[in-house]
C-alpha cells in the first residue's frame, strides 16, 4: 500500500492541482447560470429543512441533488452561505475526475509511458476545456456522470467469472443513472463487458441503486418529478441547435427567438425531430448493444470449436476439455462472450457520441461524457502514445461550440460540426468487434497471457489429423 501511494503521489498531486485550478476558474459565482434558475430554489429549501418543498421544486436531475444533499448541509457547520453550498455541490464531480485521472495515469506508468503522456491524460480528465463551460453553467453533474460511466465500464472489465463480481460496476452505473438519466446509455457497454453469468446481478444492482436514490422524488413529489421527466423524454421543444445531424432538415422561416433574444440564421426543426430525438438516442444505444451482443455470440461460436480442438491435441483427453471449460469460462474475451476493455470503452464512446450528435438541444457540455470515455479508450487502445485523439476531439468541441458561434453562420457551424463528428464516429464504429474482426484484449497482462498460452514448440499436425 505504501509503495502504491508513493508511485501514484505525483499523478494525484497533479490531478488535485488541476482540479483546484478548474474550481477557481468556474465556481466563482452562480448568478444567472442554470443552477441559479433550476436547482438553487430546491437546494435552499433542503438546506432550511423543508424536504417536501425540495421534492416539489427539484429539477429533472433532482437525483443528482439527492446524491449530493449531505454536502449541501455542511456549510451550516461554519455558517457558510449559498456560494459555499454551490461550491461543495461541485466537489463530487471534481473528485471523480481526479480518481479517474489517477487511475488511468497509474495504468500508463505501469506500461512505461512518459510523464508528458500521463500528464496529458490526467489533464484531459480533470481540467478538460469542455468541463469549464459545464461548471460555469452550473452543471457539475455532467462531469460526475461522465466519470461515473467510464469508471463503471472499467470495473466491469475487471470482474471475474463469478456471479456477483459485477455488483460494484452495476452499483456505480446505478449512481450514474440516478445522477442524470442519459447515463442509461452506458448500460449496454457495462453489461456486455461482464461475463454472461454476472450480467443479471449487475443489472439488478443498477436498478436497485438507481431506484433507491430516486424513490424520494418519485414518491414524494406529487408527480412533479415524474411529469418533468416525461416531458424531457418526449423532447417536445422548439430548441434546435446547429450542432446535430438533423440541422439541415430544418427550414428557414420566421425569426427564431431564444432566451437571450433573436437568433438570426437559425432554422426551425421538423416537428417529428423535436418530439422524437431523445427516443432516437435510446433506440440507437439499444441497437448498438443488440448488434454487439449478436457479434459476441457469433465470435464465440466461430472460435470455441477451434479452441477446444487445440486443447484436445495438446492434452489428449476429453476430460481435460471439460475441466478447462469449467475453470476458464470467464478468463478470456472469446470464451466468456464479453467485450474486452478496449471494446467496451469504445462502445461507451460511441453511445455517448450518439447522444450529442442526435440531440436537437445539444449544448456545449453534452459532448463531455464522450470525451472522458474517449480518453480512457485511447489510453487502453494505444498505450505507446499520448491520448492525442482525445486532445484533438476536445479542441474541436471547443472550437465548434465556443469559438465559431458569432463568427460564422449557423449553417457553417453545422457543416463544421458534421465535418469532424461523422468521420470520428465511423472510425470508432470500425473499432468495435464486428464479425470478422479478431477479438481485442485490453492491457499488457492479456498480452502476456496470450504469449504464455502458446505451445512450447511449433505443431506440425493440427487437430483431427488435418495437416
Amino acid at each position: 500500500m505504501r509503495r502504491t501511494l508513493r508511485e501514484n503521489a505525483p499523478s494525484a498531486l497533479l490531478a488535485c492541482a488541476g482540479s483546484a485550478v478548474l474550481a477557481w476558474l468556474t465556481l466563482g459565482s452562480y448568478v444567472w447560470n442554470d443552477y441559479d434558475t433550476e436547482a438553487r430554489p430546491a437546494v435552499e429549501a433542503l438546506v432550511h429543512g423543508h424536504l417536501r418543498t425540495f421534492l416539489d421544486l427539484a429539477p429533472v436531475y433532482g437525483g443528482s441533488l439527492l446524491e449530493r444533499a449531505p454536502l449541501a448541509l455542511l456549510p451550516g457547520l461554519w455558517s457558510g452561505g449559498a456560494l459555499a453550498v454551490y461550491r461543495l455541490l461541485a466537489l463530487p464531480a471534481l473528485a471523480s475526475s481526479v480518481l479517474l485521472g489517477v487511475w488511468l495515469a497509474a495504468r500508463m506508468r505501469r506500461r512505461g509511458q512518459t510523464i508528458l503522456a500521463r500528464g496529458l491524460a490526467v489533464a484531459l480528465c480533470v481540467c478538460n476545456p469542455v468541463a469549464i463551460p459545464a461548471l460555469e453553467l452550473g452543471h457539475a453533474e455532467e462531469l460526475f456522470g461522465a466519470c461515473a460511466c467510464t469508471i463503471a465500464v472499467l470495473l466491469a472489465t475487471r470482474a471475474r467469472a463469478r456471479r456477483f463480481d459485477g455488483l460494484l460496476a452495476g452499483a456505480v452505473l446505478g449512481v450514474a443513472i440516478a445522477n442524470k438519466d442519459w447515463a442509461v446509455l452506458a448500460a449496454g457497454p457495462v453489461l456486455l463487458a461482464l461475463t454472461p453469468r454476472a450480467r443479471a446481478a449487475a443489472a439488478a444492482a443498477a436498478v436497485a441503486v438507481a431506484g433507491l436514490l430516486l424513490s424520494p422524488l418519485v414518491l414524494g413529489a406529487s408527480g412533479t418529478f415524474v411529469a418533468s421527466t416525461r416531458s424531457l423524454g418526449a423532447g417536445a421543444s422548439p430548441i434546435f441547435q446547429p450542432w446535430q445531424v438533423w440541422w439541415f432538415l430544418g427550414h428557414h422561416g420566421a425569426l427564431v427567438r431564444g432566451i437571450s433574444g433573436p437568433k438570426p440564421g437559425y432554422r426551425t426543426g421538423p416537428a417529428w425531430i423535436e418530439s422524437d430525438s431523445h427516443l432516437l438516442i435510446v433506440l440507437a444505444a439499444l441497437a448498438l448493444a443488440s448488434a454487439l451482443w449478436l457479434a459476441l455470440r457469433m465470435r464465440t461460436r466461430d472460435v470455441v470449436p477451434r479452441r477446444l480442438a487445440g486443447v484436445l491435441t495438446r492434452a489428449g483427453s476429453a476430460a481435460t476439455i471439460g475441466e478447462r471449460a469449467r475453470r476458464g469460462a470467464g478468463n478470456g474475451p472469446v470464451l466468456a462472450a464479453r467485450l474486452s476493455e478496449r471494446e467496451a470503452l469504445c462502445a461507451l464512446a460511441v453511445v455517448m457520441m450518439s447522444r450529442f450528435m442526435l440531440d436537437t438541444w445539444d449544448f456545449v457540455y453534452y459532448p463531455l461524457p464522450f470525451l472522458i470515455a474517449l480518453v480512457a479508450w485511447e489510453v487502453c487502445e494505444a498505450p505507446s502514445r499520448p491520448p492525442a485523439l482525445a486532445l484533438l476531439a476536445s479542441a474541436l468541441v471547443w472550437l465548434t461550440f465556443q469559438w465559431l458561434p458569432g463568427r460564422v453562420s449557423p449553417d457553417a457551424q453545422a457543416a463544421a460540426f458534421l465535418l469532424w463528428t461523422v468521420p470520428l464516429a465511423m472510425l470508432l464504429l470500425a473499432r468495435l468487434p464486428w464479425p470478422g474482426r479478431a477479438p481485442q484484449t485490453g492491457g499488457a497482462s492479456a498480452t502476456a497471457g496470450s504469449r504464455s498460452s502458446r505451445p512450447a514448440q511449433e505443431m506440425t499436425v493440427r487437430s483431427f489429423g488435418s495437416p
